[in-house]
């Protein structure tokens, strides 16, 4: 069959391919991938579902800052419950599911700035 095998090496192993690798290398492999091809033929947006789900809070931050830095000239649309990615985000949109039908909350502030919120409120 077809497809494409990514060969990848971490820290402490030896190169494998990705079919071998955890849920958290396959996820940073995919990533570097896709950034990698994004500095040569960069999209208007990218449009990502939870990519950060398998990551360790380490990866999560990278990948943040990652985001942070290539959207000066890219924008990107991310699924997630990730503090990390939120907290760094122009703009969150909650969305919940009530009988059966999505909603949509929009737009809540990101978790930092309603934090600071909080805090500056007098009661």
């Amino acid at each position: 069959s077809g497809g494409v095998d990514l060969i990848a090496e971490f820290p402490g192993k030896g190169a494998r391919s990705i079919s071998s690798a955890s849920g958290g290398e396959k996820s940073v492999t995919a990533l570097a991938f896709l950034f990698s091809i994004s500095q040569i033929h960069p999209a208007p947006f990218y449009l990502m579902d939870e990519v950060d789900a398998h990551l360790d809070p380490f990866n999560v931050e990278r990948l943040a800052e990652l985001i942070k830095e290539s959207s000066k000239g890219q924008q990107f649309i991310f699924v997630s419950i990730k503090d990390a990615l939120l907290d760094r985000a122009e703009k969150v949109y909650g969305v919940f599911v009530q009988d059966g039908i999505s909603r949509v909350v929009a737009p809540l502030l990101p978790p930092k700035e309603e934090e600071s919120l909080r805090s500056v409120s007098l009661a």
